[in-house]
């Protein structure tokens, strides 16, 4: 009898249970939530934790029509809330930016090459904000573009005089992210670099992160991995932000500067190919510069948002189909809800060229033969 009444309890109780929300890990660091993911991702049924992709739309930069823009090397992009898309080209001497309609026909091109009203060095970063501004950040020339959508210029900011930021990225009308190089002493050991958030003066509202990396002329450059990992990107509310001395973490800041989260993952190192070393050691002897050869990747490559405020996270993984990667899917709680593999180019592992907005995923993709191809794909989650 005991045991029975034993067996019905434990039914019970796994009955009970089985309708339940995971427990999500999670502590507070200086009254900070940080969520504690693991490999796999937590299986929540209060939301959609998965997608298909269907494709909407290509514009091949190699096809007749669009291969006289001469912008087959064309690698960033922006799109409007209409679905228009704004296709950058830094590497061009006549017009950088080229316009497309949301069917993909292409409409026009402005920003021609040079230091003048409205011409461009090259576009470092650029975004299009709710009130329909086209803005530019254009490094070399140490200015902030405004242009309407129809490309026609609206009126110029220059980078503080005081040439602190290098380069200054526009979240929207009020806010960007400066990026500061601190110590420019050529003979130190380490350099710092650090994100602040700005206001619409470029005033600092507060300092974000900071990473510290060791000085090219003094110490052996990093042969795999050479681009570090410290990046901000914007979320519709703020700001997230890696940094490769944090590991697999990525802080969420509001657009007052405020940490409000920290978001963390356990990974499994990702073994970085021998003919992936070969091929950079032989550059390096080349080149004559002293590197060194780590054993693995770093965890994060890059990361992006969407328009909910989940993170999309690329990993170094390998993924399904050739030229795709696994990404792990944060939701905008900064819980782990899925693994997908992506069909993003990624040049020389370094940069995942892609955006989600509007319930769509746009991104660059590799056609085979030297051209890319820019895809829209509609998200379908469930």
């Amino acid at each position: 009898m005991t045991k029975r009444i034993c067996f019905l309890l434990g039914i019970v109780l796994i009955t009970s249970c089985g309708g339940r929300e995971p427990r999500v890990e999670k502590v507070f660091e200086d009254g900070v939530e940080v969520i504690h993911n693991h490999l796999d991702p937590y299986p929540l049924e209060s939301e959609p934790t998965d997608f298909k992709l269907e494709e909407e739309l290509e514009i091949d930069f190699g096809g007749p029509e669009i291969g006289e823009l001469g912008i087959a090397d064309a690698t960033d992009f922006a799109v409007d809330r209409k679905g228009q898309i704004y296709i950058f080209c830094s590497h061009k001497q006549g017009d950088k930016i080229f316009k497309f309609g949301p069917d993909g026909k292409f409409l026009k091109s402005w920003g021609a090459h040079g230091q003048g009203p409205g011409e461009v060095m090259f576009i470092s970063s650029a975004c299009l904000t709710a009130q329909g501004h086209l803005l530019v950040s254009d490094h070399p020339g140490k200015k902030i573009i405004w242009y309407s959508d129809e490309g026609e210029l609206e009126r110029e900011v220059r980078y503080p005089v005081d040439g602190r930021y290098y380069i200054i990225y526009p979240i929207n009308e009020e806010r960007s992210v400066g990026y500061a190089r601190v110590g420019t002493d050529a003979s130190a050991d380490y350099f710092e670099s650090a994100f602040y958030l700005l206001d619409d003066a470029f005033g600092e509202l507060r300092k974000l992160d900071s990473f510290r990396y060791p000085n090219p002329r003094t110490k052996p450059r990093r042969g795999i991995n050479h681009n570090y990992f410290f990046s901000a990107k914007a979320w519709p509310g703020g700001v997230y932000v890696g940094n490769e001395d944090r590991g697999y973490e990525i802080l969420k800041f509001d657009l007052q500067g405020n940490l409000r989260l920290k978001i963390r993952k356990e990974y499994v190192p990702v073994k970085v190919p021998e003919e992936v070393i070969k091929r950079r050691k032989d550059y390096y002897a080349k080149s004559g510069q002293p590197a060194y050869f780590p054993e693995h990747y770093l965890p994060v490559c890059d990361f992006f948002s969407d328009e909910d405020g989940r993170l999309f996270s690329m990993t170094f993984e390998k993924g399904v189909q050739p030229g795709e990667y696994w990404y792990d899917v944060f939701n905008a709680g900064g819980v782990l809800i899925r693994r997908k593999s992506l069909p993003i180019l990624t040049p020389g592992e370094d940069f995942a060229y892609a955006e989600m907005k509007r319930g769509r995923l746009y991104c660059f993709q590799d056609r085979g033969d030297g051209f890319n191809v820019f895809k829209v794909y509609r998200l379908l989650w469930e």
